[in-house]
């Protein structure tokens, strides 16, 4: 299967890629230097110059800083960029994936099936609700693959430092070399950051959205744990 890969330099992505590599995918990985997905010509180009038979779209821009600062720009990197996916994968006839996120609830609710309505309480939930919605309303062979707390290892950076941010991303990783070191650790607290989650190791995800290309499956998928259910 020929896959192209968005964000594979990312943490997700980078799992994603090993795991489809492991699977013998013919993997695409081109970077944000390579291709700007919010360039709608440049990326219906991309793919329509070689055409996969999926793109599974993990890029995201990762800077709450900048999105709350630039929320135009944070909407074309969300939304924008998913209608350009999603319109390049139709032209090309491919099956196209979001990876998207629990945080498109409130995170106070137990395990929500796949048919809950979306209720972000943040940016990040807004903008992959947002998202999502395309991919419903406009792709022609078109599945969302909710992760939720995403916990492993960084496959191109393994040793690189890092803290706990505000998901619970890397929240194992970090409280780990926190003890190591001696220093203290800092865990999140907001009304405006989602309070549970179900944690993931990011191969395991990644395996259910390999099973979900490999079934084309369509629609809304959670992709957590050992189930089908999210927090």
């Amino acid at each position: 299967m020929k896959v192209l890969l968005t964000g594979a330099s990312g943490f997700v992505g980078s799992n994603l890629a090993a795991v489809f590599a492991e699977r013998g995918a013919d993997l695409h990985t081109p970077g944000h230097g390579a291709l700007d997905l919010t360039d709608r010509a440049a990326t219906l180009r991309a793919v329509a110059t070689d055409p996969p038979d999926a793109i599974v779209h993990a890029a995201i821009l990762n800077d709450p800083a900048a999105m709350a600062a630039r929320k135009r720009a944070a909407w074309e990197a969300y939304v924008g960029a998913t209608r350009n996916v999603v319109d390049a994968a139709n032209a090309a006839r491919a099956h196209v994936v979001l990876v998207s996120t629990d945080w498109v609830f409130d995170g106070t609710q137990g395990p929500a099936p796949e048919d809950a309505p979306p209720n972000p309480i943040n940016q990040y939930g807004f903008l992959k609700a947002a998202s999502e919605l395309v991919v419903g309303e406009r792709a022609e062979r078109g599945t969302v693959a909710r992760i939720a707390g995403v916990q492993g290892v960084h496959r191109l950076h393994p040793a690189a430092p890092r803290r706990q941010d505000h998901g619970f991303g890397y929240f194992v990783a970090s409280l780990v070399e926190a003890l190591r070191a001696g220093d203290p650790f800092v865990v999140w607290e907001s009304d405006a950051i989602n309070m549970l989650a179900t944690p993931t190791l990011a191969t395991g995800a990644a395996e259910l959205i390999w099973r979900a290309l490999e079934r084309e499956a369509r629609g809304v998928l959670h992709c957590a744990a050992a189930s089908t259910s999210i927090a």
